[in-house]
């Protein structure tokens, strides 16, 4: 259960972010939850790795419907080895991120992630396929689709069931 320590962040540029956390600010942060983030598309880039370098051992980061969109897993991506080396929980419900985002998280360099949160987003069948061929999907426990209009996305949750026997 995440202890609710909650902050509001500025990130600079007219960017900010309302978190909660499960230290104080000063504190060392393994859980946080962005309850909601405010700034423009186009400031995504810049201010996810603002806010994700201000804790550096985080271990589960949610973004319940912050509206990243595939600019904001293209952000997570790209800083997964600098600052997410000890994730093992990533939650990414209702974000706009279609089968491009999915590919880029794919591509990330999660070593340690056994939990995946995609719900409601826009991944189709090619997003799915693109998390079934992640090299850290071995090592996932819990993977949520739900609501992605995949159905049964050309047989994945066959094989994916399969590639875990």
């Amino acid at each position: 259960m995440l202890q609710a320590y909650t902050s509001n962040l500025s990130l600079g540029g007219g960017s900010s972010a309302c978190v909660q956390q499960d230290a104080p600010p000063s504190g060392a942060t393994t859980n946080l939850k962005v309850t909601s983030l405010s700034c423009g598309k186009h400031q995504i880039p810049d201010a996810l790795p603002r806010l994700l370098g201000q804790y550096g051992k985080l271990q589960v980061l949610q973004l319940p419907g912050c509206c990243i969109g595939d600019v904001g897993a293209l952000a997570l991506a790209s800083v997964a080895g600098q600052y997410l080396r000890q994730l093992h929980t990533l939650q990414l419900p209702g974000n706009y991120i279609t089968a491009t985002g999915a590919q880029k998280l794919a591509d990330a360099s999660f070593k340690h992630l056994t939990a995946l949160n995609l719900s409601g987003n826009y991944l189709a069948a090619e997003g799915a396929a693109a998390l079934a061929a992640a090299s850290w999907r071995p090592g996932l426990q819990q993977l949520q689709l739900r609501w992605n209009g995949l159905g049964d996305a050309g047989g994945l949750r066959k094989r994916c069931r399969a590639a875990a026997q």
